[in-house]
This record gives C-alpha cells, sequence and structure tokens, in this order.
C-alpha cells in the first residue's frame, strides 16, 4: 500500500487539490531514504545550511514531497510502520515552505544560536506544542492558514497525532489547547 493510501485511510488525505503532501524527516532517519529521494530524483531540501557545520548534517531536517503512485511513494507505505516522520499538508509550493519552516528551524539569544530539530517528529510536535497560548505566533509558524495541518508519526514512541491552528477548524473528536486543536491518531489507523 502506498504511502499516500496510508493516510488516506487514517483519514490525512490532503482537503482540497491546492494542497501539498510534503514529508520532514531527521537526517539519521533518512539514510536509505536519501538514497531513495536521489535514485527517484525527487526533489528535497535540508532545512539547515550544514556546509561549515558537517557534523550536524544526520540531524539536519529534510523537506520533500513525494509523488502519489510513483516508486517512492510505494516505498514509503511499505516502510510506514518503521520511519519517523512529519507529514506537513501546505497551500505552499516546495521552496515556500522551505523558507517558512526554516524561519522557526533556528533560535538566537544571548548564550548562542541554536537549532531546533524540526525534522525530528517528538521535537516538532513539542515545539508547536509550546506556541498553543501564543495566537500571534501560532498563525505565523501556520502561515496564516497556509499550512492546514501536521501529522507527528514515531513509531518507536508511540507517537500518531495531527494538530491544527484552531482558526476556524471544527472540534469535532479532537482536543483543543489554546490555539491549536489535537486530533490523537490511535497507532496510525484510521479510527
Amino acid at each position: 500500500m502506498s504511502l499516500h493510501q496510508r493516510l488516506a485511510d487514517i483519514g490525512l488525505a490532503p482537503r482540497s487539490a491546492e494542497t501539498g503532501t510534503f514529508l520532514l524527516v531527521e537526517g539519521a532517519a533518512r539514510t536509505a531514504l536519501q538514497a531513495r529521494l536521489e535514485f527517484h530524483d525527487e526533489p528535497h531540501r535540508m532545512l539547515w545550511y550544514v556546509d561549515a557545520a558537517v557534523q550536524f548534517e544526520r540531524l539536519a531536517p529534510t523537506l520533500f514531497q513525494v509523488s502519489p503512485n510513483g516508486r517512492l511513494d510505494a516505498w514509503l507505505g511499505e516502510n510506514f510502520d518503521a520511519i519517523a516522520l512529519s507529514v506537513v499538508h501546505a497551500r505552499l509550493n516546495h521552496d515556500a515552505l522551505c523558507r517558512q519552516l526554516r524561519r522557526f528551524g533556528k533560535h538566537e539569544d544571548e548564550s548562542g544560536r541554536y537549532f531546533l530539530r524540526l525534522g525530528d517528529p517528538a521535537s516538532l510536535h513539542l515545539y508547536v506544542a509550546s506556541l498553543s497560548r501564543a495566537p500571534a505566533r501560532v498563525a505565523q509558524f501556520f502561515d496564516h492558514g497556509r499550512i492546514e495541518g501536521i501529522y507527528f508519526r514515531d513509531p518507536g514512541l508511540g507517537l500518531s497525532r495531527q494538530v491544527q491552528a484552531l482558526f476556524e477548524q471544527p472540534l469535532d473528536g479532537a482536543d483543543r489547547d489554546g490555539c491549536l486543536i489535537w486530533r490523537s491518531i490511535p497507532n496510525g489507523e484510521a479510527g
């Protein structure tokens, strides 16, 4: 079964034809995936510029879009239960989404510069949850509704949860936390 079919089966299909499905993974999770991305010539971008710090490459978030019904889509569907990833549904093109996420991928203060591990679903989940009581930050992060939702999946941690910005979303079967709506997806299966 393909990745797109699995996502549709658990209720995570895009809401409209203008909405793209993007995957965000951490460098360490993409060893076999990296080879597949390159072999199938699927466009992918790292959110960090790691030229100066090669030791961070294994942690660098990688954003890519998978064409439905392709070989990579089939491979991801077959390996869905083994890969930690975040699925981002957005009405942005690949470059615009990469720029948007890159803006939130670093933090700087008087102690130094820190890179957020946005490619790790658990870390991204914690970061997004920390925004729940800051309406302006939620609106900025979700690009004023152009990022429709994010599904965090890490089979090793039992993480299978979707978040959307409140905006005008219905609350059916969801938990509201400040400006965010959370939907648990038990074991990554429809429920």
